[in-house]
C-alpha cells in the first residue's frame, strides 16, 4: 500500500492541508502525522518488527497486531511506525489514534478525527478526512473494546482505496480484509534475561547480572512466561530488593507486579492487564477459562473436551467453539508439540493465577478428579504402545504430558488424607511417568513421590500388580541414585516386587525383578549358578509374556555380567544379537544401549576405530531420540577412545571437550558415576598435557567423591596418575606412597591389566600389559624411577577389631561402628569371628545364630540372612565379608582381634 517515488511524494504534498503543513494532534500524547518520535528499542523483537514492516510495505490494508495483554504490541507498533516513517519520509502520512474505553461508534470516530486534526468533523465527513490525507496509514490502539464495530473498518477501506489500517487488539477481528500478526511472549530465555536486566538498570543504575543472580533471574522469567510487561514490572522491583527476594515474593505475583504513578491503567499492574481481557468475555467463556486452569503445561482440545465438558451445567456453545474464542482473544496460547501434529493449547501462569481463585472448592475437586481420570487412563494406554516401532512416539507423547501427570501425582499425594483409590491413581501415573523423569535426572522428585505413594498404599488394598511395579521402581531409583548395591532396602524392594508379581501373574515385572537380582548377585560374587538361574527364569518369562523389551534387557544383563567377568567375546555375541533385535523392532533405546555396549567391548579390546564408530553412532541416536541421559553415558567411553586415537594430537582437545560436556550434564542429571568417571579421565588427560596443577585438582576431586557406584579401577588409575606426576617432579617418596595406596585398593579390579601392572613397575614407560585405562595412563610422562623398594601388598595392617559381645567393630584404622542396637547383626558377626580362619558358614547356620529358635520358610530365612550380610557390608565390612559357593566367611587376609 505504501507509495514510493517522486510521483507519490507529490501526490501526498498536494493532499496535505494548508500548503503542506503537517497535521498536529489536538491533545498531548497523540502521535504526529508524517513524523514519529525516536524509534523504540525492543530487545529480541527484530523478527516481529521485520514482519510488521514487510506486511505494511507488502500492501496489507488491514493489519491486526494481536497477542496477550502486556506482550508489547503497542511498543512494537510504535517502533515499526518509526522505522516506516524513516524509510518512507514524505511519502505517506501516519496517524496514531489512541482509543479510550467507550464502545460506541461515536467515540471511535471522535478518537480518529482527533488524531487526524479534523476538529468538528462528523461521521459522514470521515471518508473526506481520510481522502484529504491519503495515502494514509492509521493506527487504532487499543481496539479491544471496539471489535463489534469491525464492520465499520470494512466500509472505511472500501470508501478510501489509499487508506490502510493497523489495529492493535488482543482479539482478532475475523473480517475478510484482515491480515494478522500475532506477537507471542519471549520464548528464548537468554533474551528474556537480557530484557529483565535492561529494565532493572533503569530503576537501579549500574545494575549488572552476575553468574550467581543469573540463575535466579532465569527462574523469574520462566515463572513470568516471558511476558514483557510482567518482566518489566518485576525488574522495577530491583530498586528495592534482590533477585532472590523477588523470586520468593512471586508466590503473590499480583501484589508484586504493579507500579504507581500515571499512565495506561491497563499496564499499571499485571492484574489489571489480565482483567482488561477477562472482563470482555461472555460468562460461558469466562467459566471455561477458569476451568482450564486445572491443566498444566499445555493440553489438547480433545483433552479439554473430555475434562471440561462433563462439569458444564448449561447447554451453551460447545467447548471447542469456546476454546477457539479464547484463542482468538489471546487468552490461550500455543505450546509446540513434539510427538504429534496435535495443536497444544497453553494457559499463561499469570492468567491461571488470575482465574483459578474463581473456582469454588467443590467444582475444583470435580475438575481435578476428571483431569486425573483422563490422564492416567490415557498415559497407561500410551505406555502399552511404548515398544517396537511406536515406542519413540509413545514416549514423546507421555513426555509432552509430563506436567499434567505430575499434577495428578502432586495433587493427590499433597492432600492430608488420601484414600486408597486416590493413592492407586497417583501410583499409576507415577509408574508411567517414571521413565521420563529418570531420563531427565529427576531422581529425588520421583523418589519423594514414590515414598509418599507407597506409604499411603501399603495395607490399603491397592492393586498388587501396581505395588509390584512401584517396589521395582523404588529399587531402580536406589541403584541409579548411587545406593550401595548390597543395600538392605534394595533387596527388600526387589523381593517384595518379585513376590507380588509372581502371585498376580505379572510376568514382565517378575522378570525385571529377577534381572536386578541377577545383577546384584554378580556384583556380590554370588555363585554363578544362582545368577544364571535368575537370568534363565527372566528370559523364560519374557517369552511367556511376549515382552521384547524384557528379552532385550535379559540379553543385556547377561552380556554385562560376561563383560565384567572378562569374557569379552561372549559379551560381544550377546550384544550383537541384542542390537540386531532392537533394529528389527525399531527399538531406539535398545539400539542405543546395545551399540554403546558393543563400543565398550571394542574399547576393552583396544579396537579403537570400531569402538569410535559404535560409540559415535550411539551418541547420535541418543541425541536424535532426545535421550540426554543415554547420550551422556556414551560421552566418557567415546572421549577415552578419542584420546587413545589422538595419542596427543591436538593435545587431546576433542576428548577433553567431550569430558567437560559430560561432567556438566552429569551434574545436572545427578549421574554420579558419569560425573566421577569424567572427572578422573579429565585429570589423566591434563596430566598427559603436562598441566599438573589442573590434573591434581581433578584427580583429588575424583578420589574424594562419595559416589559408591564408581569403579575401583578409576580410583587406582587416579592414584597411579598422581604417582607418575610426583615421579616426574622427582618426588620419589610421594610417588611410592601413592603406589602403595593404589595397590591396597586393587582388590576386586575388573581391569586385569591394571592388576598386572601393579605387579610390575607401575611407572614403567613401556608396559607389556594393555587395556584402555593402562594405555591412557602410559600417555602420562613419568621419570624412570625404580620402585623396587615399594613393599608388596600386605595385609599386616588389615584387621577386624571386634568389641565385647560385638557391640562394635572397627576395620583397621577406620572409626568404630556401633552394633549395640542391632542384636541379630552382632550375633552373626560373633558367629563368623568364632569360626576357624578361612572357614565358612551357610545361611541356615547364620539364621540360627542371628535369630535363635525362630522358624521360618527356607526362602524367607535365606533372604533374611542375605539382608543382614548386606547391611554389615554397607556398615563397613564390604571388603571383609566374602560370599562363597558354600556360604559366607571373613576374609583370612584380615586378622580378627578382640578388644576389651
Amino acid at each position: 500500500m505504501l507509495a514510493r517515488g517522486r510521483d507519490r511524494s507529490k501526490a501526498l504534498t498536494a493532499a496535505t492541508p494548508r500548503g503542506g503543513r503537517r497535521v498536529e494532534p489536538r491533545e498531548p500524547g497523540r502521535a504526529k502525522m508524517g513524523a514519529m518520535s525516536e524509534p523504540v528499542s525492543l530487545i529480541g523483537r527484530e523478527p516481529e518488527l521485520d514482519a510488521f514492516v514487510r506486511a505494511v510495505e507488502g500492501g496489507a490494508r488491514l493489519l491486526t497486531i494481536t497477542g496477550p495483554g502486556g506482550v508489547g504490541k503497542s511498543r512494537l507498533v510504535t517502533a515499526g511506525l518509526a522505522r516506516l516513517a524513516e524509510a518512507q519520509r514524505d511519502v505517506i502520512a501516519i496517524a496514531h489514534a489512541r482509543l479510550g474505553e467507550d464502545r460506541t461508534i461515536e467515540a471511535l470516530v471522535d478518537h480518529v478525527v482527533d488524531a487526524l486534526g479534523g476538529k468538528g468533523a462528523r461521521k459522514q465527513d470521515l471518508t473526506r478526512l481520510f481522502a484529504r490525507h491519503a495515502p494514509l496509514l492509521l493506527v487504532l490502539d487499543p481496539f479491544d473494546r471496539f471489535v463489534a464495530l469491525a464492520g465499520e473498518l470494512t466500509r472505511w477501506l472500501a470508501a478510501v482505496p489509499e487508506l490502510a489500517l493497523v489495529v492493535v487488539s488482543r482479539q482478532r477481528l475475523s473480517i475478510p480484509e484482515e491480515v494478522t500478526l500475532e506477537i507471542a511472549p519471549i520464548a528464548d530465555e537468554d533474551t528474556a534475561i537480557a530484557l529483565f536486566a535492561s529494565f532493572a538498570a533503569r530503576h537501579r543504575p549500574g545494575f549488572r547480572l552476575d553468574e550467581r543472580d543469573r540463575a535466579t533471574v532465569s527462574a523469574i522469567v520462566r515463572r513470568l512466561d516471558g511476558l514483557p510487561l510482567a518482566i518489566e514490572l518485576a525488574a522495577s522491583r530491583m530498586a528495592v530488593m534482590s533477585p532472590a527476594a523477588l523470586l520468593h515474593r512471586l508466590s503473590n505475583r499480583f501484589d508484586v507486579l504493579r507500579r504507581g504513578g500515571a499512565g495506561d491503567a491497563r499496564h499499571r499492574t499485571l492484574e489489571a492487564s489480565i482483567a482488561w481481557s477477562v472482563e470482555l468475555l461472555e460468562p460461558a467463556a469466562r467459566d471455561v477459562l477458569a476451568a482450564a486452569s486445572v491443566f498444566r503445561g499445555g493440553f489438547t482440545a480433545e483433552a479439554a473436551e473430555r475434562v471440561l465438558e462433563g462439569e458444564r451445567r448449561d447447554e451453551g456453545a460447545p467447548i471447542l467453539d469456546i476454546l477457539q474464542s479464547l484463542r482468538e482473544r489471546s487468552l490461550l496460547g500455543l505450546s509446540e508439540p513434539r510427538a504429534s501434529l496435535e495443536v497444544r493449547l497453553a494457559l499463561d501462569q499469570s492468567v491461571r493465577a488470575f482465574v483459578e481463585p474463581s473456582l469454588d472448592p467443590r467444582r475444583r475437586d470435580a475438575l481435578e478428579d476428571r483431569h486425573a481420570s483422563h490422564y492416567v487412563s490415557w498415559a497407561e494406554a500410551s505406555a502399552a504402545r511404548a515398544s517396537g516401532r511406536e515406542a519413540s512416539r509413545a514416549r514423546q507423547a507421555i513426555a509432552e504430558e509430563r506436567e499434567n501427570l505430575l499434577a495428578v501425582v502432586e495433587r493427590i499425594l499433597g492432600r492430608p488424607n488420601v484414600s486408597s483409590r486416590s493413592a492407586d491413581r497417583a501410583l499409576r501415573a507415577l509408574v508411567v511417568l517414571a521413565p521420563i523423569l529418570l531420563r531427565e535426572g529427576s531422581l529425588e522428585l520421583t523418589r519423594d513421590h514414590l515414598e509418599r505413594g507407597l506409604s499411603v498404599a501399603r495395607g490399603s488394598g491397592a492393586d498388587p500388580r501396581l505395588l509390584a511395579r512401584a517396589h521395582l521402581l523404588r529399587a531402580e531409583l536406589e541403584l541409579r541414585g548411587g545406593a550401595d548395591e548390597r543395600g538392605e532396602r534394595v533387596e527388600r524392594d526387589l523381593a517384595e516386587a518379585l513376590t507380588l508379581a509372581h502371585h498376580s501373574n505379572e510376568r514382565s515385572v517378575e522378570g525385571r525383578a529377577l534381572l536386578f537380582l541377577a545383577r546384584l548377585g554378580a556384583a556380590r560374587a554370588e555363585p554363578r549358578a544362582r545368577v544364571e538361574e535368575a537370568l534363565d527364569r527372566a528370559a523364560l518369562l519374557a517369552r511367556e509374556a511376549d515382552d521384547d523389551a524384557l528379552a532385550s534387557a535379559a540379553l543385556s544383563t547377561r552380556g554385562g555380567i560376561l563383560y565384567r567377568s572378562g569374557d569379552l567375546e561372549g559379551a560381544r555375541l550377546l550384544f550383537d544379537e541384542g542390537l540386531a533385535r532392537a533394529r528389527r523392532a525399531n527399538d531406539r533405546p535398545g539400539e542405543i544401549a546395545f551399540a554403546r555396549r558393543l563400543g565398550l567391548v571394542a574399547l576393552a579390546r583396544l579396537e579403537l576405530e570400531p569402538a569410535r564408530a559404535l560409540l559415535e553412532g550411539a551418541s547420535k541416536l541418543a541425541q536424535e531420540d532426545e535421550d540426554r541421559r543415554a547420550w551422556l553415558t556414551t560421552l566418557v567411553p567415546l572421549a577415552l577412545t578419542l584420546a587413545l586415537l589422538s595419542r596427543g594430537q591436538d593435545r587431546f582437545g576433542p576428548a577433553i571437550r567431550l569430558l567437560e560436556e559430560a561432567l556438566a550434564g552429569a551434574s545436572e542429571l545427578s549421574l554420579a558415576n558419569v560425573e566421577s568417571s569424567a572427572r578422573a579421565l579429565l585429570g589423566v588427560l591434563h596430566a598427559a598435557r603436562g598441566q599438573r596443577g589442573e590434573a591434581r585438582l581433578l584427580l583429588g576431586e575424583a578420589l574424594a567423591s562419595d559416589d559408591p557406584t564408581r569403579l575401583p579401577d578409576l580410583d587406582v588409575l587416579a592414584l597411579l596418575t598422581l604417582a607418575r606426576i610426583e615421579a616426574e617432579a622427582n618426588r620419589r617418596e610421594a610417588a611410592k606412597r601413592l603406589v602403595v595406596q593404589a595397590t591396597a585398593r586393587a582388590r576386586g579390579l575388573a581391569d586385569g591389566a591394571l592388576v598386572a601392572l601393579l605387579g610390575d613397575d607401575p611407572l614403567a614407560l613401556d608396559s607389556p600389559h594393555r587395556s584402555p585405562l593402562v594405555a591412557l595412563l602410559l600417555l602420562v610422562p613419568a621419570s624412570a624411577i625404580s620402585l623396587d623398594s615399594v613393599p608388596p601388598p600386605s595385609h599386616a595392617s588389615a584387621s577386624l577389631v571386634i568389641g565385647p559381645d560385638a557391640l562394635w567393630f572397627r576395620v583397621s584404622e577406620a572409626p568404630r561402628v556401633d552394633l549395640s542396637r542391632r542384636k541379630p547383626l552382632r550375633l552373626i558377626l560373633e558367629h563368623l569371628a568364632a569360626l576357624e580362619r578361612g572357614a565358612h558358614a551357610d545361611w541356615s547356620a547364620l539364621l540360627e545364630a542371628g535369630w535363635p529358635g525362630e522358624r521360618m520358610r527356607p526362602d524367607a530365612g535365606a533372604h533374611r540372612v542375605r539382608v543382614a550380610i548386606s547391611t554389615l557390608r554397607k556398615m563397613g565390612l564390604r571388603d571383609v565379608l566374602r560370599t562363597e559357593e558354600s556360604g559366607y566367611r571373613l576374609d583370612p587376609a584380615y586378622a580378627v582381634r578382640r578388644s576389651a
